[in-house]
């Protein structure tokens, strides 16, 4: 739906201190929901069924991540500012056998408490460096897959790199120079692996302009045509995303269209 073409949206929330959020789908499109404070994470997938032709398979497992960190029930969005954007990662679960089951559970009680996992680390740049056969994302969002253990070597690793902004701008360079292929290749961006661990994001409420939503919510094709039409054109990205969205992203008439302002 088209962010400057509200017509038609559907209420599906009746009570009045309703907000509105961003939701972004991994390697996928932005949507928008309606929650109140009292919404649950069934109720944002049930919006989601309804009003954006999701699947509603049972073995799809919808997962929301803000600021870093899945939500959970109750009240998963109360604490949320309205017009925040939030990361959708969409699971997949698989039926495993009674007798896996039971093995799993088995060997998870034998674990040791906080033991730092170097195979989930390994998984993790395994799946970077390989693009043919892992995949970099799901990767990342593996919810079994954490390396935030309550060791001193992450502590100290996440106080380097959350806290400490030119370690942010050093690591966020690393990976434009050395991974842009494996982005290219999922079509996500960089600055998506900072919304999924939650760097960059400012203590207090997070407020984006539609401008700004719509700009993060192009695929890299549409992006470099965006670019293509700002330098043209001279325009700001703003007036330029506008236009481009209002012309549905076509570029001649989005052309046309800037020609005539």
């Amino acid at each position: 739906m088209n962010f400057f073409q509200k017509k038609n949206r559907q209420k599906f929330f009746s009570m009045n201190d309703t907000k509105l959020l961003y939701v972004q789908v991994v390697k996928s499109n932005l949507y928008e929901i309606e929650v109140t404070d009292d919404t649950s994470l069934e109720d944002a997938r049930d919006f989601l069924i309804k009003n954006h032709n999701f699947s509603d398979d049972d073995t799809l497992l919808f997962r929301f991540i803000y600021r870093g960190k899945f939500l959970h029930n109750p009240n998963p969005f109360s604490t949320i500012s309205p017009r925040s954007r939030l990361i959708l990662y969409l699971q997949k679960i698989e039926p495993q056998d009674p007798i896996e089951e039971e093995e799993e559970e088995e060997n998870d009680n034998n674990s040791q408490t906080h033991q730092f996992s170097n195979e989930s680390f390994s998984r993790f740049v395994n799946s970077v460096t390989d693009i043919t056969t892992n995949s970099f994302i799901e990767s990342i969002y593996n919810p079994n897959n954490d390396i935030y253990r309550n060791t001193m070597e992450t502590a100290t690793i996440f106080d380097l790199f959350v806290n400490n902004e030119s370690s942010q701008a050093i690591f966020y360079d690393f990976l434009l120079n050395h991974f842009s292929q494996v982005f290219r290749y999922h079509n996500i961006r960089p600055q998506t692996i900072f919304d999924i661990i939650g760097w960059g994001q400012a203590e207090g409420p997070s407020i984006v302009s539609d401008e700004t939503v719509l700009i993060e919510s192009l695929n890299t094709n549409q992006r470099e045509l965006f670019e293509q039409l700002v330098e043209e054109f001279g325009r700001t990205q703003e007036e330029t995303i506008r236009v481009y969205s209002e012309n549905e992203f076509n570029l001649e008439r989005t052309r046309e269209a800037l020609r005539r302002m």
